[in-house]
């Protein structure tokens, strides 16, 4: 049976264990982890650190799939994660304990079951989660819902169904990925659930989909400018921002451009059709028509005028061009990792260094190949263009992973899925940090700089002092400027006020000549 994680029945799952690193980076390409222009050394295997945080024998996990993360103004990082069979769980950073805040009833045939998850931006004060699922109800339908939290248990009778997808559970191929982007507008990737006609080449289906919506207070969402279709044309769904997937299990989105990146997981047997792809505009990447770099699947059809003319569809006939994917390559199964942008991120002691700044992670589920479950780098030009940079950390090998994203601590995370359609010992999350000697200035209550700069916070009020003119930076967790200002001399204000009474988690930066003064604060939360 057709699967969008290819079979291996004769190859056992490789061993996930936090080995010491040997020496220098095994990679070709020193002048990308070199030292930088912040004056730091290069970086070297023993720099870095990997930490269970969860695992099968510790914690009894049981196919975990996806992270989600809510971070203290202290830094500590708790990770929501699902499991596959509907169950959703905590990581408590403070108590090191795991905990199930609930279980949604789902259909768990073959690839199907609790697939993905995202904590709304304003999580803090209104404790709601985004759910995407396969319904345990008949008739069967992939399923986004919004819930809310009542302490530390979900509530049922919260939930809003926001989008509804009808689907085959006797087919393969789900996606499930959510992601919240700087903006607030919600990411979800769809899988097309089966290789016809009638879902990803289909512009009046939401399968084989990467969508983009805008979640609103009332549990609807709004259709945000610039999709692949304008909402009211005709056979469309508004939500479609990429058609014509096969199966976009995994997701990143780029803080700072806004692309999104995915692992397009490619048809077996046809050679390069595996895809990791980054997208700077909506598109159609052509499948079930075409794969990899444009290789035509089906006869008769032109990659620059698709047409969809099967009985199966009912959208549009003629197609948006096809796309080539970004990076290909033969077989496997293509997971992205994140896009990492250093300034995005806070003053964070486990943050990656400066040097991995702009570049694209990627690995593979699949553990063989010649990326199967190891970390390569990509950098990206001004168009989105990927190039291959080299491997990172040669000694480290994932286990089957199913999510590889940064956290808002700028550290990265990993879903050692491990097993197959099961749980093995090696199952584990894990949390990958940077303990080299190019870290941010640690956090204080009263920040000093050598030059007589001064930032100090005490509750929500913000006392700033410069020795010459300097700027003062208010940015959200998402990484966006809420307030900035040109100062000299000694002021104090409320921090509150600076942005407008929103609560959550900011990063307060001041830059005083050649010293950059940081500090994280909670506004109005906890």
């Amino acid at each position: 049976m057709k699967t969008g994680f290819h079979r291996l029945p004769t190859i056992p799952a490789s061993s996930f264990r936090p080995v010491a690193f040997a020496a220098a980076l095994a990679i070709t390409v020193g002048a990308a982890f070199g030292g930088d222009d912040r004056g730091c050394p290069a970086v070297k295997d023993a720099d870095f650190t990997m930490t269970t945080l969860a695992s099968q024998t510790a914690n009894n996990l049981q196919e975990p799939l996806r992270v989600a993360f809510d971070m203290s103004a202290k830094g500590d990082v708790d990770v929501y994660f699902i499991e596959k069979a509907g169950k959703v769980r905590k990581y408590d950073a403070l108590t090191k304990a795991v905990v199930t805040l609930g279980t949604i009833g789902v259909k768990t045939t073959g690839e199907h079951g609790l697939l993905g998850i995202a904590l709304d931006p304003g999580f803090k004060a209104n404790r709601r989660l985004y759910l995407f699922y396969g319904t345990s109800q008949t008739p069967y339908q992939f399923r986004l819902s919004r819930f809310t939290l009542a302490g530390e248990q979900l509530d049922m009778a919260s939930e809003k169904i926001m989008i509804r997808v009808p689907a085959d559970y006797n087919s393969w191929h789900t996606g499930g990925a959510l992601a919240f982007d700087k903006l607030g507008d919600l990411w979800i990737t769809v899988g097309d659930n089966k290789s016809d006609e009638s879902g990803s080449p289909n512009t009046n289906d939401h399968r084989g989909k990467i969508l983009r919506i805008h979640p609103l207070e009332d549990g609807t969402y709004s259709i945000p400018a610039g999709n692949l279709f304008p909402a009211g044309t005709d056979k469309t769904k508004p939500e479609i921002y990429i058609m014509g997937n096969r199966n976009p299990y995994s997701i990143a989105l780029d803080p700072k451009t806004g692309w999104v990146g995915w692992g397009e997981v490619g048809p077996d047997g046809f050679g390069l059709t595996e895809e990791w792809n980054v997208a700077t505009k909506p598109g159609n990447y052509g499948w079930p028509y075409f794969a990899g770099n444009n290789m035509v699947l089906k006869t008769g059809k032109i990659p620059s005028a698709p047409v969809n003319n099967s009985t199966l569809n009912t959208g549009l006939e003629n197609l948006p061009p096809a796309i080539p994917g970004s990076f290909t390559y033969n077989q496997g199964a293509a997971i992205t990792g994140p896009i990492y942008r250093y300034d995005a991120y806070p003053v964070s002691p486990v943050k990656m260094p400066p040097h991995f700044d702009g570049l694209w992670f990627v690995t593979d589920f699949n553990n063989y190949g010649t990326y199967g479950q190891l970390m390569d780098t990509m950098s990206l030009d001004d168009t989105g263009k990927p190039k291959k940079i080299g491997r990172i950390w040669p000694n480290w090998k994932l286990s089957r992973p199913t999510d590889f994203v940064v956290g808002p601590d700028g550290a990265f995370y990993v879903v050692n899925y491990s097993g197959y359609f099961s749980t093995v010992s090696t199952t584990a999350i894990v949390r990958i940090e940077y303990k080299g000697t190019c870290r941010p200035v640690g956090i204080r209550a009263d920040a000093r700089a050598a030059d007589g700069g001064l930032l100090d916070i005490r509750g929500s009020r913000l006392s700033v002092r410069a020795a010459w003119p300097s700027e003062l930076l208010v940015r959200d967790m998402a990484g966006r400027t809420v307030y900035s200002e040109r100062i000299a001399g000694a002021s104090e204000v409320d921090l509150a006020s600076l942005v407008n009474g929103k609560a959550g988690l900011y990063a307060v930066t001041l830059a005083s000549g050649t010293s950059v003064l940081s500090r994280r604060v909670m506004v109005g939360g906890n």
